[in-house]
C-alpha cells in the first residue's frame, strides 16, 4: 500500500487516529511536535517508526487492528538469493534508505544444494560464460574463411581447452567480486550460507536466525535432466560450461535455444555434435522461417539433427563411452550426453510450504501483480516465479519491488 504524505492535523483528531490505525503513513514532523513527545508514548507504542531517506517518519501499524506489540527486526528486507533480481532489489532498497541483507551460497561454477555464488545464473553459469565460449567457438570458422582472403597457415590452429576454462573462470571470479562490491557500496549486508524461511519474518542461515519486516525470494531456477535409466551419466548446461576436457562427440537432447547455443559452441570447437529433438524442427514457438533457416544453416556446419526422437535410456560402456537409446534406435560412442530440456524454479528446501507460501505444480512461487506471495511479508522475483525467465525481466521486477516497498510507490512489473 502506498505511504500517504499530508499535513499533520491535531493529534486529538478522530480522523487522524483512524487513518493511523489503518494506513501506513509518512508524516512531516512539525517543529512544535518535539515539545509534545512525552505525550505521545501511549500512541507510538502501537506503531513502528522507520527513518526515511526523505527525513520523514513512516508510521506503520503492526497489524490490522494495531493491537500487536512493537516488534524490532534486524532488517527491513532480507533477500534469499544474490542473482540478477535479488541484487537489483536489494541495492535499490538500500538506496531508498532500507536496511537490507542478502544471503547467498558459496561461489562455484556449477550450482548445487550447497554452492551458488553472488551474481547468479546469468553471470556465473548462463549468459556470460556462454558468450565467452561462443566467442571461442567462432574462431575456427574465421580461420576457415580467412583462406579465401589470402591468409595461409603453416600448421592448423590448435585449441587448448584448459586455457579457455581457466580464463573463463578467472573472469567469473572477477565478476562475482564486482557484484559483491556493488552490494557493499550500497550498504547491503552480505551473508554467505543457505537461507531457509522459519516464519513470515525470520530466515535461518546455517543455524543463525535473522528477522526482517519483508523477505524476498530470488533464488532463480536450475536445469533439470529427464528421469530415464542412466540419467546419472548425463550433464546439464551448468556442467557443460565447466568441463575438464573438450567433448569429442556429444549428444544434445533438446531443440530450444539453449540446446542450439551449445550445439554451435561445441561444433565451432570441432566436437562432433548430434542434436535430438522430439519435434520435426528446432525452436518450437519461434517464427517458422527462423526455425527453418537456423536448422538448415546449422546442418550445413556439420551438426547432425535427429528429429522426432525421444531419449529412453543412457548406457555406459566398459571403455567409458556412452550410448543414447531413443524411440528410433541407439547411437553409440558419445563422450558426453547433455540435456537441455528446460529449467525449473529452485524452491526445494526453502521452508516455503511450512510458512504458507503457495507453490504451483512446476515448483514456481505464485505471486500477485506486485510480486507478493500468499504470505503478506514474503515476496518473490525472477525465475523462481516462472513468469518470463530472462535476466532483464528479473532486474525490472527487482526494481519494481524496491519501489513498492520502500519508495511509497506501488509498482507492478511491466513486461511490455
Amino acid at each position: 500500500m502506498a505511504t500517504t504524505s499530508f499535513t499533520a492535523p491535531k493529534l486529538s483528531s478522530p480522523t487522524f487516529q483512524t487513518l493511523c490505525r489503518n494506513l501506513p503513513l509518512s508524516l512531516p514532523i512539525p517543529k512544535a511536535l518535539s515539545s509534545f513527545s512525552f505525550h505521545l508514548s501511549p500512541f507510538l507504542s502501537r506503531f513502528h517508526l522507520h527513518h526515511h531517506p526523505r527525513r520523514l517518519f513512516a508510521v506503520r501499524a503492526e497489524s490490522e487492528n494495531g493491537g500487536e506489540p512493537l516488534r524490532h527486526y534486524d532488517f527491513d528486507l532480507f533477500t534469499i538469493g544474490a542473482g540478477s533480481g535479488g541484487v537489483r532489489a536489494s541495492r535499490f532498497a538500500a538506496n531508498f534508505g532500507a536496511s537490507v541483507a542478502v544471503c547467498e551460497l558459496p561461489f562455484s561454477t556449477i550450482s548445487s544444494e550447497t554452492t551458488g555464488g553472488v551474481g547468479g545464473t546469468c553471470v556465473l553459469r548462463g549468459c556470460v560464460p556462454k558468450k565467452l565460449m561462443v566467442y571461442a567457438s567462432k574462431y575456427s570458422h574465421e580461420f576457415d574463411e580467412s583462406n579465401g582472403f589470402g591468409w595461409k597457415y603453416d600448421t592448423e590452429p590448435k585449441h587448448d581447452w584448459s586455457t579457455l576454462m581457466a580464463n573463463k573462470n578467472a573472469e567469473l571470479q572477477r565478476l562475482t567480486g564486482i557484484y559483491k562490491n556493488i552490494l557493499n557500496k550500497a550498504g547491503v549486508t552480505l551473508i554467505e550460507g543457505r537461507g531457509k524461511i522459519v516464519d513470515p519474518h525470520t530466515v535461518d542461515v546455517d543455524g543463525k536466525l535473522y528477522t526482517a519486516r519483508h523477505i524476498l525470494i530470488s533464488v532463480g531456477g536450475r536445469p533439470f535432466i529427464l528421469d530415464i535409466p542412466g540419467s546419472e551419466y548425463a550433464i546439464d548446461s551448468d556442467a557443460a560450461l565447466d568441463l575438464p576436457s573438450k567433448p569429442e562427440k556429444v549428444a544434445i537432447v533438446g531443440g530450444g535455444y539453449i540446446a542450439l547455443e551449445f550445439a554451435g559452441i561445441f561444433n565451432g570447437l570441432t566436437t562432433e555434435v548430434h542434436v535430438f529433438i522430439r519435434q520435426k524442427k528446432v525452436l518450437r514457438g519461434f517464427d517458422e522461417e527462423i526455425r527453418d533457416f537456423v536448422g538448415e544453416q546449422m546442418a550445413l556446419r556439420g551438426i547432425q539433427f535427429h528429429t522426432e526422437e525421444s531419449p529412453q535410456a543412457i548406457v555406459k560402456s566398459a571403455d567409458g563411452s556412452l550410448s543414447l537409446k531413443t524411440n528410433k534406435g541407439t547411437i553409440e560412442g558419445f563422450s558426453h550426453i547433455m540435456f537441455a530440456t528446460g529449467r525449473r524454479p529452485n524452491t526445494k528446501n526453502l521452508g516455503l510450504e511450512s510458512v504458507g507460501v503457495k507453490i504451483n505444480k512446476n515448483g514456481a512461487i505464485e505471486v500477485d501483480e506486485y510480486s507478493r506471495t500468499t504470505v503478506p511479508s514474503i515476496w518473490a522475483v525472477g525465475d523462481v516465479t516462472d513468469r518470463i525467465n530472462l535476466t532483464p525481466v528479473a532486474l525490472m521486477e527487482g526494481a519494481a519491488l524496491a519501489k513498492t516497498l520502500f519508495q511509497n510507490e506501488p509498482t507492478k512489473p511491466d513486461y511490455r
